[in-house]
């Protein structure tokens, strides 16, 4: 894997790498993978939520990322923290989650200027279900 700015200087970056068990590897290059994906930011006076459209299938899982500057994450209802990191130099924060049902309002915990982006993931046919298999979380300043 890499990450590249195209030269562009950056004072932080916070990644996440997640492998799911389980997942609908089908289209061109995996794409049956996600099922949706869907971005939302917003200013201090409002809770991270990110919402998806309904999903295609009942199998399907849900995933979320955010990111925020500074101070610990909580996980939105129903969700499994997988990584809650940060660093300084800015100070930053950012948090994964996700849980096996469909759940369309994908939501962390604080109210501060924030990005976030949610996951639809495709369950393979026989599959029953996604579950993460494995995880990893970094940084540098």
């Amino acid at each position: 894997m890499t990450i590249d700015f195209a030269g562009a200087t950056q004072t932080g970056c916070l990644w996440s790498f997640m492998e799911f068990a389980n997942v609908n590897t089908g289209g061109t290059n995996g794409a049956s993978a996600v099922g949706q994906a869907v971005t939302n930011n917003g200013d201090g006076n409002t809770r991270q939520v990110v919402t998806l459209a309904a999903f295609g299938n009942a199998d399907n899982a849900t995933y979320g990322a955010f990111g925020t500057p500074g101070g610990a994450m909580i996980p939105g209802s129903g969700f499994t923290e997988i990584h809650d990191a940060g660093g300084t130099a800015p100070t930053s924060r950012f948090q994964t989650e996700w849980q096996a049902g469909n759940d369309t309002t994908v939501d962390a915990g604080q109210a501060r200027n924030w990005g976030g982006i949610a996951f639809e993931i495709g369950a393979a046919a026989a599959a029953g279900g996604t579950f993460p298999s494995w995880g990893y979380q970094g940084g540098w300043w």
